[in-house]
């Protein structure tokens, strides 16, 4: 019998033509050994994919330093894990699977599933750029790199509106900004029809409005501008920045599909 395949799932790896990268690796360049692709074996044993597949977090990066093994004098697809340090985010330090199996403060199952059904429908629709913002945008929330969460989640809502737009075959959205987006979602579409009450179009324009007034803090604030320090608070607002977009293209992806395939 064929044996089951093994789990080697994380948030930070990533495919590529010769096989597996590691997004959190570290390049040592003191050694010429130094390389970002990984093993399955490595994947296994690195804590900072235990931790996401065995206590399901979402708040945990880090680091990670790899180096190449020569096979008879020569760099082969060998590899070795140097070091791994996973980090929390939420408490601002480091950690280990067995503090993280032992955390009172998990993330919240609902948030996570929304962001996932979010990407899952986004694919199954086709809306490939929406889907791959709002997944660099968790991987950004994940790393501490919160201004660019926000970015990345501004534009996946952005690139959602457009793609119903496109399918919709409404008018050109170049340089259109959120607010004009949104204004012709709400005009040139049919999501708002009913069932859709006055009541639930207040909560979505809500919703618009908390991503578009956070991606408006990350320009005044964010290093484009010349700082080079982010606000203490700023990871909570990447984090409502990313829920807000993940649960409104999650609403305008449900709403498209109901009105353009409505026996499905």
């Amino acid at each position: 019998m064929p044996s089951e395949p093994l789990d080697t799932r994380c948030p930070y790896q990533e495919v590529t033509k010769s096989g597996l990268r590691c997004g959190v690796a570290e390049m040592v360049y003191t050694s010429e050994f130094s390389t970002e692709e990984v093993s399955v074996e490595i994947c296994l044993k690195c804590a900072i994919g235990r931790i996401h597949r065995e206590v399901g977090c979402d708040k945990v990066g880090g680091k990670t330093s790899l180096a190449a093994i020569g096979i008879c004098g020569r760099v082969g697809k060998e590899y070795a894990m140097a070091t791994c340090e996973p980090f929390c985010t939420l408490g601002k330090r480091p950690t280990t699977l067995e503090l993280c199996q032992a955390c009172p403060v998990r993330n919240e199952p609902v948030v996570q599933d929304v962001v996932s059904e979010a990407r899952a429908l986004l694919d199954r629709l086709g809306f490939a750029e929406a889907h791959d913002c709002l997944n660099e945008a968790q991987l950004r929330l994940h790393a501490g790199k919160s201004d660019e969460c926000v970015s990345k989640s501004k534009a996946a809502l952005e690139s959602c509106m457009r793609s119903i737009l496109v399918k919709a075959s409404s008018p050109a959205t170049d340089g259109a900004d959120m607010p004009q987006l949104w204004k012709l979602v709400k005009e040139e579409t049919k999501l708002w029809e009913p069932p859709v009450d006055d009541h639930l179009k207040q909560v979505a324009g809500g919703l618009a409005s908390v991503v578009q007034g956070v991606g408006a803090l990350r320009s005044a604030v964010g290093p484009d501008h010349g700082r080079t320090e982010t606000p203490p608070t700023y990871d909570s607002y990447a984090g409502l920045a990313l829920h807000c977009a993940a649960t409104l293209c999650l609403f305008l992806a449900q709403r498209w599909r109901e009105v353009s395939q409505p026996s499905k």
